[in-house]
């Protein structure tokens, strides 16, 4: 059956490119199973914009799980799927799953910032045939002529409807549509977390909008709320080695700096001194799914069930504060590993880069970013080539390099003279909890930056700590306790240093490549949202004694320190590539790097519905500038 679609009734919509569109193009592959037999696989040959085609193939694929369950042994092989306000999908699924064309026409549109590597749009899950058929008719009727040429139409359903417009992509050959879905850029109205940077594209986060197929959401439960019970923090006080209950309430001062000296110095003792029991089973701990995949989840918990306790007693607060306790184990593995000739504290950070996704609300991320320097540090004490390189690997791929690699600029807290712009900040001073909501606020996506103001979205970063537990604020407040500046190392100085570890040859410089291509993208990415933030004192010529002029020098410094650390570690990787004889490989990083202004200007900035097809006046984009 075909169907008559358009204005005029001019397109036509076969049976085969519908189901195409809905239930996609599924193949075989010819592969190898553990014996040598030869096996077929059932791959993704094209379409595929459904989410019950997504939970139908997986009945075919059983063994591809949500990343929350992923498997340790199948690092890369997972899903992951969030549902936009206007209830399209973004799904990324595993290489895995693609035929090989299929897997490359995705690359194409990650590198015009149109979509990302391994993604698919989804039409909403309310939408049956007839609503898709519709869906695509009423869209070729709302046709954007600024962004249609021959062969490709983006048009609109609801336009007037700010919290339902939908953007659609139809793909023709002649008046024959071969193709329709959702685009990655959704209207720009209350679609938070849709992607316009490729920060997006690789932040798998974990949200109130994260979709489950099959089961897959019973299995998380039960094991985390539905294991968990109100004893459970009693058991974890029984498991938690006695060091972590001597450890004292951090200093809001200067002296805070000696604290951390004495204190890394006790638990680097204590790990020369504990027996290959206690070595095993805090490396047990550490690699539980409580530690390592839902530590946040479990902090929650346990504040949501037993915070009077914890509030009321210092050893059950030092035993709920699991994100510090992590890193304070990490440094006792870490030393027994040094006299014992061991890596366990190595083994925990492989689980990590494998397993572990960032939660939403900001303090998982910020927790992430804090513990970055610390696994890198950790790494790079094993002097072993072989780790760092692994590190390297591992990170490039893991669902939460996003963490590791998004800079926090602490600078502009810590000038004390405007008219320079140098390093500062990295020193290990307390940290407030106005840091932390600048530091969430930045991360809320540039769609908030570009429309709402600094005071909104601080308010809103706060919101998002409290807005579904009743001590949100507690437990921010507690994690914050132990945060310092020098926990916030910059990333582009980590992968330098870790780069000068190895041996470099054209397999590592691969995997370099494959990491500087997302830093560069996220710096990137991060330069256009000062742009957006400051974009009114970006465009005068303010001098000393203007009345903005120190706001004025501190954006321009958030934008020029990024810049700095892109070209340092470009130059600084250029400079290994040669030294190790690989010329060319280092005049190509050099070329694809080098400029972030080239790489911003390619980074689309939200858009809502064009004004002419919304029926509206304005934008509908609401400011609070006034």
């Amino acid at each position: 059956m075909n169907y008559k679609l358009g204005p005029q009734k001019q397109y036509t919509l076969s049976e085969r490119a519908l189901n195409h569109i809905i239930s996609g193009d599924i193949a075989d592959r010819q592969d190898k199973d553990l014996t040598g037999k030869t096996v077929l696989t059932k791959i993704i040959a094209g379409g595929l914009h459904t989410f019950s085609a997504w939970e139908a193939y997986r009945h075919l694929r059983p063994a591809i799980p949500h990343g929350l369950l992923i498997d340790v042994n199948h690092p890369t092989t997972w899903y992951y799927a969030r549902e936009l306000q206007n209830g399209v999908i973004l799904l990324k699924i595993p290489r895995e799953c693609f035929q090989g064309k299929a897997a490359q026409i995705t690359v194409f549109p990650e590198t015009y910032y149109k979509s990302g590597y391994l993604w698919k749009t989804l039409f909403p899950k309310s939408y049956d045939t007839a609503a898709i058929i519709a869906c695509i008719d009423e869209a070729l009727h709302t046709i954007d002529a600024t962004e249609s040429k021959e062969g490709l139409m983006i048009g609109y359903t609801n336009p007037t409807d700010m919290f339902k417009a939908l953007k659609v992509r139809i793909q023709l050959r002649g008046t024959e549509i071969q193709s329709a879905f959702p685009t990655w850029d959704q209207p720009m109205t209350g679609n938070n977390g849709k992607p316009f940077s490729h920060i997006d594209a690789i932040n798998t986060i974990i949200s109130g909008s994260s979709l489950f197929s099959g089961n897959d959401e019973s299995k998380y439960l039960a094991g985390t709320i539905r294991k968990w019970t109100a004893d459970s923090l009693n058991a974890l006080h029984v498991a938690t080695p006695q060091i972590i209950f001597t450890r004292k309430p951090p200093k809001k001062d200067a002296s805070r700096k000696q604290q951390l000296v004495t204190w890394r110095a006790t638990l680097a003792t204590h790990g020369q001194k504990i027996s290959d029991a206690e070595a095993n089973h805090l490396f047990s701990l550490l690699i539980s799914d409580e530690y390592i995949r839902n530590i946040f989840d479990f902090s929650r918990f346990l504040y949501a069930t037993n915070y009077k306790s914890i509030k009321n007693n210092l050893k059950l607060r030092n035993t709920a504060s699991l994100f510090e306790n992590f890193k304070d184990s990490l440094l006792i593995l870490s030393s027994w590993d040094k006299k014992n000739g061991q890596s366990l504290a190595f083994q925990v950070i492989r689980v990590l880069l494998k397993t572990r996704f960032i939660r939403t609300g900001g303090l998982d991320q910020w927790e992430v970013k804090r513990l970055s320097a610390l696994v890198a540090e950790i790494t790079l004490a094993y002097e072993n080539p072989a780790y760092s390189l692994e590190f390297l690997q591992l990170l490039s791929v893991s669902p939460l390099r996003v963490g590791f690699y998004v800079e926090f600029n602490l600078n502009p807290f810590f000038i004390t003279r405007p008219e320079v712009i140098g390093l500062t900040g990295n020193q290990p001073v307390p940290l407030t909890e106005k840091h932390f909501y600048t530091f969430t606020a930045q991360n809320l996506g540039i769609n908030y930056t570009a429309n709402f103001s600094d005071d909104f979205n601080l308010g809103l970063a706060k919101e998002l700590q409290t807005h579904d537990h009743p001590y949100g604020l507690a437990i921010v407040k507690d994690s914050l306790a132990y945060a310092v500046g020098s926990d916030f190392q910059y990333f582009s100085g980590i992968l330098l240093e870790i780069a000068k570890s190895i041996s470099i040859t054209v397999s590592a410089i691969d995997v370099i490549d494959k990491i500087v291509y997302d830093y560069h993208r996220c710096t990137a990415a991060s330069v256009l949202r000062i742009i957006a933030k400051y974009k009114d004192l970006f465009s005068q010529d303010l001098d000393f004694g203007d009345k903005d002029f120190i706001k004025f020098t501190k954006a321009k410094h958030e934008h020029q320190f990024l810049w700095f650390l892109n070209k340092t570690l470009i130059d600084g990787l250029a400079g290994l590539f040669r030294t190790y004889g690989f010329v060319t490989q280092a005049e190509k990083m050099e070329s694809n790097y080098s400029s972030l202004s080239k790489e911003v200007l390619k980074i689309p900035m939200p858009k809502a519905v064009p004004i002419y097809l919304s029926g509206e006046e304005e934008s509908g984009i609401v400011s609070f500038d006034q």
